[in-house]
């Protein structure tokens, strides 16, 4: 559950499922341009902002930022960008109605135009070792993996990486050129695309993607797993890769992605 969402009716004893150091970076606050703006989906606009000339901010492969804005509430947004490319940030926003950020102020931002950042936060990351891992995304939850993918990738060539990537409808699965890419030079890595609102494009399947996973694997005992979407769509995996599948607790990482009209 998320302890910033719930209140409690009695004492509680919290345990952490793992204990690891954590090297903390420096946290900056910058003024980013607006590069481009593509509506890739229905509702679904990639933005990428550029730091000013010199500056670069380090952050690990499945970190956010947050999106300040004066008089309102931080926005947060995973990067998906690789971090080697830490001149500047890729956002996969998921344009809301009535949402501040992406409706109110994105649609009427020009390139050149400035938006303020802090950055990093965050530890969804991938972990090292060798084990396999199994990437679940739902919809814009597919910004953070394609950051870890991009640095993993050539990083680790031997280790195995299984992306399922779920969506309502085929316009969501909105980064299937990078998909294909990585699947042509990648030998490890292996794709499952589902629809679960109408039919799915070619390759991929009808139903919800936790479910996939689910059909395609015995057992999770082996693995690692890396979920980000929607918190109802994470409690699922977690539930269902712990308790039926195996799942080691401790190898369970997500981020779940809480609405907060953004």
């Amino acid at each position: 559950m998320l302890l910033c969402q719930v209140r409690a009716d009695s004492d509680l004893r919290i345990a952490a499922n793992r204990i690891e150091p954590v090297q903390k970076g420096e946290r900056r606050k910058v003024q980013a341009r607006l590069f481009r703006k593509r509506l890739v989906a229905d509702d679904v606009c990639i933005v990428d902002l550029r730091f000013p000339a010199g500056v670069r901010i380090p952050f690990k492969a499945g970190q956010y930022l947050h999106v300040l804005m004066e008089g309102e509430q931080p926005r947060s947004f995973s990067m998906a960008n690789s971090p080697k490319a830490n001149d500047g940030a890729q956002l996969q926003v998921r344009v809301l109605p009535g949402s501040i950020f992406g409706e109110r102020i994105l649609a009427t931002m020009q390139a050149g135009q400035t938006v303020e950042l802090e950055l990093p936060f965050g530890d969804f990351y991938l972990r090292e070792g060798a084990l396999p891992v199994v990437l679940v995304a739902g919809g814009t939850g597919f910004a953070p993996i394609q950051s870890l993918l991009e640095e993993a990738l050539p990083k680790y060539p031997d280790r195995s990486f299984t992306l399922y990537w779920g969506a309502r409808h085929e316009n969501g699965l909105y980064a299937m050129e990078q998909i294909q890419k990585w699947q042509r030079r990648h030998a490890n890595f292996h794709f499952v695309g589902t629809v679960s609102d109408g039919p799915p494009p070619a390759g991929c399947r009808s139903g919800l993607v936790h479910e996939a996973v689910l059909a395609d694997h015995a057992n999770l005992t082996d693995h690692q797993a890396y979920v980000c979407g929607a918190p109802l769509m994470v409690s699922a995996c977690r539930e269902a890769f712990i308790q039926t599948k195996g799942l080691p607790a401790a190898n369970f990482f997500a981020d779940a992605f809480v609405s907060v009209n953004s």
